[in-house]
């Protein structure tokens, strides 16, 4: 899997983390902007087959969706 990352990006550096986690080796590749890290971070875990981090049911999926959008909450 290639990754277009920002160098230093929180969220390029989560992505980078949980495909080290899963074993899944990625082609870093540096660009100037990238959005869509918290969209690939269930794909990786599905490719690493980790199931406590891709899970299919709907309530586990929330919970770590929940999580996965945490970094983006607004203020309260």
């Amino acid at each position: 899997m290639k990754l277009y990352q920002l160098a230093f990006s929180s969220n390029c550096q989560k992505v980078v983390a949980l495909a080290h986690e899963v074993g899944t080796p990625l082609e870093l590749a540096s660009v100037e902007l990238l959005w869509e890290s918290t969209a690939m971070l269930p794909c990786i875990a599905a490719k690493g087959s980790r199931a406590d981090l891709a899970p299919t049911t709907a309530r586990e999926r929330a919970d770590v969706d929940r999580w996965a959008a945490w970094q983006g909450r607004g203020a309260a």
